[in-house]
């Protein structure tokens, strides 16, 4: 079994909203995707991870794996990473990849400089690929390189702005690939509502979707699942508190207690002797005025 969360904000240029448009896309019956960064470029991504996953079930129905599922989507924007590339630096010159490529001189600096150029390409995106096959469940991730990464042995994977935030939930409370479901879905809806303290996390929408089981890809409703979920949420926030000052008086008077510890038992506050100036010094005549400040002025 596996759970995703996601807000609903995207990025189109330097402008953000949050539409009631969900960033979760099944790809199959088990498997799904999840898309942080900008909206554009995922959107195309998406288009063209739907339709190989489509292609390959069309000529192979077995149980498609996570794995699988996940380099197509790299390949996706490695694609769209090379087009992109391609109409930006070597268009313009009335050039393709393949003619660049055997050009004879390629030790020249205008050469060195393109080619880093097609390979600086960047979608600025984060994606995550989750579900379950036929092997359990899993988690992968891909960067705006195309990189795969495999979170399996944490359990989880987070993207966007909101990332880091997500991920100290994750390590606070030692989440782990075996734990119990139902404390995975509680605390994957945690982590969200604790990257939202993130600017540019969206609070209005959230989306939960689970799969229990091969076949089992279920999106959630914000009534009744969701909903319950964010009662739940606002109910161990508000227990925390209640404890809080239940034990409030209990609390101060241990610290107070371990404060006076401290001071050796007394409640004087006076410095230790080490560093208190001792009363019965008296300042020498060199330190009152020397020779060479008749005024007696000391060093700054």
């Amino acid at each position: 079994m596996i759970v995703g969360v996601s807000d609903r904000m995207i990025t189109v240029g330097d402008v953000q909203l949050e539409p009631y448009v969900s960033k979760v896309f099944p790809l199959t019956s088990s498997i799904f995707l999840l898309t942080a960064g900008e909206s554009s470029i995922n959107a195309e991504i998406v288009t063209g991870s739907k339709q190989a996953v489509a292609a390959r079930l069309k000529t192979d129905e077995s149980w498609m794996t996570v794995e699988e599922a996940a380099r197509m989507v790299a390949k996706q924007v490695r694609v769209y990473l090379m087009r992109v590339g391609d109409e930006q630096h070597l268009e313009p010159l009335g050039l393709t990849r393949q003619s660049f490529l055997q050009v004879p001189n390629q030790k020249t600096d205008w050469w060195q400089n393109t080619f880093n150029q097609l390979f600086a390409v960047d979608t600025g995106s984060d994606l995550i690929v989750a579900g379950v096959d036929e092997t359990g469940a899993h988690v992968w991730k891909i960067d705006g390189k195309g990189k795969v990464w495999c979170h399996d042995p944490a359990g989880y994977a987070a993207a966007g702005i909101g990332q880091r935030h997500a991920e100290a939930q994750f390590q606070a409370d030692l989440h782990h690939a075996d734990r119990d479901f139902a404390q995975a879905v509680v605390l994957t809806y945690k982590a969200k509502k604790k990257a939202e303290v993130a600017p540019g996390v969206g609070r209005i929408f959230t989306d939960v979707s689970v799969v229990m089981g091969l076949g089992g890809y279920t999106p959630l409703g914000w009534e009744p699942d969701i909903l319950f979920l964010e009662t739940l949420y606002r109910s161990f926030a508000v227990a925390e508190e209640e404890l809080i000052n239940k034990h409030h008086d209990e609390i101060q008077k241990q610290f107070q207690a371990m404060a006076q510890r401290t001071r050796g038992g007394s409640d004087d506050q006076t410095p230790p002797p080490s560093v208190s100036p001792s009363p019965s010094a008296s300042p020498s005549p060199s330190a009152s005025a020397s020779p060479e400040r008749p005024n007696g002025e000391g060093d700054d």
